[in-house]
């Protein structure tokens, strides 16, 4: 009986020492589990931290201007509407210029210039300066106002250069703008002269819009639902502006407009756009030298401009590359006249085109080239007129310019631009830009 009980004993004890064997077994698993998994999550904390702080410092790039290039005509729209204070910035463009001849006139056979396509003033002079106040009126519209002083012939002038009211609310991708804005003619009319790649205009935006185009008027936008960009518009002005002119009833110019484009992998992008601008123009009369002609009928331009850019991985602060191509034919229809005889009969023909390349080799430098022409094959029955008016033109003009510039900062900028002689300008020209922003300044189109 004792052996009996003592065996049963030494069972008991032996099953209770396997039971708590299993038992710190089991728990010995589970904080080791408990240990594991707390790293684990620990690792993944520390990765959605650094995820985190890479999507705010991108957000914060994003969000800044690019070092290349200074702020274009449309900010960056604030949608916050108790955003109410207005944003301010003021852009000072000056620069010097030198002429390799002095030259009073500027003028390209077979076109007429408008009163503000001239010659830039010798030595130092202010260039375009632009003073931006820009706000959410409320949680349905945003305004933007620009006054420009800009030198002509020694005087400072003061001029609204964009007064407009832009819809934040409209649905299905509709945007309507109302006021003073720059056209949405070709690529680079709508962008303000201190964001160009280059000091002055090329010479087909000097020849036929007068340096840029302004709208007096409205403009209806839609950014289409379609899986790649896709933006069309229509614009209807007053026409009062060159290369228009005289007085409308109602809406004297047209513009229609579409824009595509997209990414090609991670390193390029590209952007097509075709535009189309109608008028009727009412004497609209030539420069001083021609004070006595004017020209009254139809005028149209056609336009297709081409953008293309590649930047390593898509980071274009580091190292950019930019090519810049539009192509403009203007058709007028109407009569010619001058105040001593009678009108005769007109029929205008002009195309001009340029083509840029823009390298930004360091972050802080960037060079560039262009190539312009223009060419018109105007006709009438009249030589004599045609000639007298400065309408009469049987060669192209052709110009290349180079250009190198410093950027310290996305505030500042300092550019050296050498333009060779054209056949109609008998003058090589030398331009130092220094350029600097200072308050807010929205963000770039592309």
């Amino acid at each position: 009986m004792y052996i009996k009980t003592t065996i049963l004993l030494l069972l008991l004890v032996s099953s209770a020492s396997f039971a708590n064997n299993e038992l710190q077994a089991i728990r010995d698993e589970i904080a080791n589990m408990k240990k594991h998994h707390e790293t684990k999550i620990a690792n993944l904390e520390m990765r959605l931290q650094t995820a985190e702080l890479a999507i705010k410092q991108q957000k914060e790039q994003n969000s800044q201007v690019n070092s290349k290039e200074f702020a274009t005509s449309e900010p960056a729209i604030n949608s916050n509407p108790n955003a109410f204070n207005p944003a301010i910035s003021l852009i000072f463009d000056g620069r010097y210029v030198d002429y390799t001849n002095k030259q009073d006139n500027l003028s390209f056979p077979g076109f007429v210039l408008g009163a503000e396509t001239g010659p830039e003033t010798e030595g130092f002079n202010l260039g375009e300066t632009e003073l931006t106040l820009s706000a959410n009126i409320d949680d349905k519209f945003y305004a933007q106002a620009t006054i420009a002083f800009a030198n002509d012939a020694g005087e400072t002038e003061v001029e609204v250069e964009e007064l407009y009211v832009q819809t934040l609310a409209l649905n299905n991708g509709l945007t309507l703008k109302g006021g003073r804005y720059f056209s949405a003619l070709g690529y680079l009319n709508e962008q303000h002269a201190h964001a160009w790649d280059f000091a002055d205009a090329p010479l087909v935006y000097q020849a036929m819009l007068g340096g840029q185009l302004k709208n007096d008027g409205l403009q209806l936008s839609v950014v289409l639902p379609t899986d790649f960009y896709l933006q069309a518009g229509l614009e209807l002005g007053n026409a009062q502006n060159f290369p228009s002119s005289g007085i409308h009833n109602g809406f004297g110019s047209q513009t229609a407009f579409l824009s595509t484009g997209g990414d090609i992998g991670y390193n390029h992008s590209w952007q097509l756009g075709l535009s189309y601008w109608r008028a009727s123009v009412k004497q609209r009369a030539g420069l001083d030298e021609n004070p006595a002609f004017s020209y009254t009928g139809n005028s149209n331009i056609k336009a297709l401009d081409f953008v293309y850019k590649w930047a390593p991985n898509g980071n274009n602060k580091q190292q950019n590359i930019k090519f810049q191509f539009e192509y403009f034919d203007r058709n007028e229809d109407g009569v010619l006249g001058d105040i001593e005889t009678s009108e005769v009969n007109y029929d205008g023909s002009q195309t001009g085109w340029y083509g840029e390349i823009a390298w930004l080799f360091k972050p802080t430098w960037r060079t560039a080239i262009r190539y312009d022409r223009i060419d018109a094959n105007n006709k009438s029955f009249n030589q004599q007129r045609l000639e007298a008016a400065g309408l009469l033109s049987d060669t192209e003009q052709t110009r290349a310019s180079i250009m190198f510039e410093w950027l310290p900062s996305e505030f500042s900028r300092l550019r050296v631009q050498y333009n060779d002689e054209i056949d109609a300008f008998n003058a090589a020209q030398w331009f130092f830009q220094y350029t600097y922003s200072m308050g807010s300044h929205g963000g770039h189109q592309f």
